[in-house]
């Protein structure tokens, strides 16, 4: 266990608490403004949703970053330490001023630079980052068709019944599994990428739950910005329009994290959202798509500048 380690850690589970907290505005949001819990229900509900996602569901995530870089053990962690640091705070910083962004597709593309910048110590899996990368160009493609046919299969049952009240029931349970399948699935991959970086001082069964815990936290602490915002912007797809959104893209997602592969979720999600634009309903597809774009091109750039200037600072500093 080094210093470098231990700080690792805690950047990993500061990443967390905030992944927590801003990416789970859709979970949150289409509980809380459909009223199928109460507000303190649905924030418990999706708060151990995301912990169980990341306790369970991310151990599958165990080699997506440790995995992939090969080398010194300090020297991988001084590369993951500037990975966290620049993409952390750029992620922070985007979101902040409106610019929708991945953790994910931030982590990867810096990690890859960086470790091209290292060569002479490390070495990349690049089969796997471009198998990622290739995947983070279709999956809103894949997640466009699986909403579309959710979307035809639910209407279609839900509306095969009669009587008022039993599709009142089919709705509520249709919604609160929306949710807290998402929440479970953002704790599955997103925080679980996070926990095989941060795995170094601490190992991976102990990790996971701990960064589980900070997600968690953060579901309480800084998710109320955006979050009725998601929730009225889903609902006005209409109920089985928002439901499908979100089981559609949550199921995608689910199934790459099955097989290790990080994965947007958010990306998924606006995904979801445009293929429910295609359908005629949607008022706002070119401002979905718009957001789609951005969070492609602007994320990892800006990602990847801000990692190579915190690695030549930490360098400096630390004597690499």
């Amino acid at each position: 266990m080094t210093i470098i380690g231990e700080i690792v850690f805690v950047l990993g589970g500061l990443a967390s608490f905030f992944v927590g907290g801003n990416n789970i505005s859709p979970s949150l949001g289409i509980l809380i403004s459909t009223n199928v819990v109460r507000r303190k229900a649905a924030y418990l509900l999706t708060a151990i949703a995301i912990f169980l996602g990341a306790s369970i569901g991310g151990i599958t995530m165990r080699e997506s970053v440790r995995g992939i870089i090969n080398g010194p053990r300090d020297f991988i962690d001084f590369i993951i330490l500037s990975v966290l640091l620049s993409s952390t705070a750029a992620f922070f910083y985007l979101n902040r001023i409106g610019v929708p962004s991945s953790l994910t597709q931030m982590l990867y593309p810096s990690l890859a630079v960086l470790t091209l910048l290292s060569r002479q110590y490390v070495t990349f899996d690049w089969r796997a980052f471009f198998l990622a990368f290739g995947l983070w160009i279709i999956t809103p493609g894949i997640a466009i068709i699986t909403v579309l046919g959710l979307y035809w299969t639910m209407r279609r049952v839900v509306h095969s019944e009669a009587r008022l009240l039993r599709q009142l029931r089919y709705y509520k349970i249709l919604i609160l599994g929306a949710g807290l399948l998402n929440a479970f699935v953002l704790g599955a991959n997103a925080i679980g990428l996070l926990a095989s970086a941060g795995s170094s001082a601490f190992p991976i069964y102990v990790t996971l739950p701990s960064y589980g815990l900070a997600a968690a936290l953060g579901v309480y602490v800084t998710s109320n910005k955006g979050v009725l915002t998601m929730g009225f912007r889903l609902t006005r797809l209409g109920y089985v329009g928002g439901v499908s959104a979100v089981i559609g893209s949550s199921m995608v997602a689910e199934v790459l994290t099955l097989f290790g592969i990080p994965i947007s979720v958010t990306q998924t999600m606006v995904g979801g959202i445009v293929g429910l634009g295609l359908r005629g309903t949607g008022q706002d597809l070119g401002r979905q798509l718009n957001r789609l774009v951005r969070g492609w091109v602007v994320s990892p750039l800006f990602a990847i500048i801000v990692s190579i200037a915190t690695f030549g600072v930490l360098k400096a500093v630390l004597g690499f």
